[in-house]
């Protein structure tokens, strides 16, 4: 590892990437990540105001916001594949 981090087949090295990776605009990129990110708060928060009585809303909300955390930490420090890696490299 001292020597750096040598990219191989399938798996460039990401500052050998193009700016405009592919067909699709810069704007799209930044779009669509919130765009998905509003329709599952939209449908989590729809599917417990439904499901849930509305004196235990707030400790459901807390607890499925606490194991989403702890979901997305932990597959973070594992970091299956490398990808975090390769990303941040």
């Amino acid at each position: 590892m001292f020597l750096g981090r040598w990219p191989y087949y399938g798996h460039p090295d990401p500052k050998d990437l193009p700016s405009d990776f592919g067909p699709i605009p810069e704007w799209f990129e930044v779009v669509v990540p919130l765009l998905v990110l509003a329709v599952l708060i939209f449908v989590s928060l729809n599917v417990m105001v439904r499901l849930v009585p509305k004196r235990w809303w707030l400790w459901t909300a807390t607890a499925v916001w606490f194991v989403a955390w702890v979901g997305t930490f932990g597959l973070a420090a594992a970091d299956p594949g490398g990808i975090l890696e390769w990303v941040f490299d």
